[in-house]
């Protein structure tokens, strides 16, 4: 009797734990079942049993060979070679006529800007660079268009300055040692001359940056295309 009732609470106990905990390959979804009305999962997730699918991503760098390009010592040809020789002479003639101009605005008037001074020496120095890059077989062309850049920067305050000088109407400094060559007229002629200078000396430099610009570019392509796929 006592066996009996220890195998139906066992029976109970078992069919209690069948009922609470279904087995783990029973189907929960399809026809038949008592959850097939209910919503199938979102595309991407698994269903239920089922191991989850990773999905990798491929992220494919490519190096950066613009700027590479642009500090890539470029070879000169000839081309650039006599364009560097001719551009680098007019430089220095530009720079020197700029410091003999400002000297002579210093001795006939009185001037406080000086622009033809620091400007002429930095395209005589301009000047000069391009002739010694144009020795070269070879060059940064980024450099040297940073050079243009600090040139038509300042040919341009030279520039301003020279138009503020021409309209304001200095009088000639009378505790100066060179008051008796003080030539007003003379020094308004100069500063005319020195400000058409400055204005070709920047259409100038935008030249130069062109020019080398396109240089530059034209390499840059070429080493582009002999990049191995």
């Amino acid at each position: 009797m006592q066996d009996d009732l220890n195998k139906e609470a066992s029976n109970n106990y078992g069919n209690a734990d069948s009922n609470q905990y279904p087995p783990m390959n029973q189907p929960q979804f399809g026809p038949g079942n008592i959850l097939n009305n209910a919503a199938p999962p979102p595309s991407g997730y698994p269903a239920p049993g089922q191991a989850p699918m990773i999905q990798q991503q491929r992220f494919i760098v490519m190096p950066n060979y613009r700027s590479w390009n642009n500090m890539q010592s470029i070879p000169i040809e000839s081309n650039t070679r006599a364009f560097l020789i001719i551009s680098g002479i007019f430089y220095m003639i530009w720079g020197i006529m700029a410091l003999g101009l400002e000297i002579g605005i210093i001795i006939n008037f009185y001037s406080t800007y000086y622009s033809g001074i620091w400007a002429g020496g930095c395209l005589t120095g301009g000047g000069i660079g391009m002739l010694i890059i144009a020795c070269k077989t070879s060059h940064v062309m980024t450099y040297l268009i940073r050079t243009f850049i600090i040139i038509l920067v300042l040919c341009v305050s030279a520039l301003i300055l020279s138009i503020v000088n021409i309209s304001v109407s200095y009088q000639c400094n009378p505790d100066s040692y060179w008051y008796n060559y003080c030539d007003r007229l003379l020094a308004t002629n100069l500063k005319i001359v020195i400000l058409v200078l400055f204005v070709i000396a920047n259409i100038h430099s935008v030249i130069n940056m062109f020019v080398i610009g396109k240089v530059q570019k034209r390499a840059a392509t070429a080493s582009l295309t002999n990049i191995p796929n």
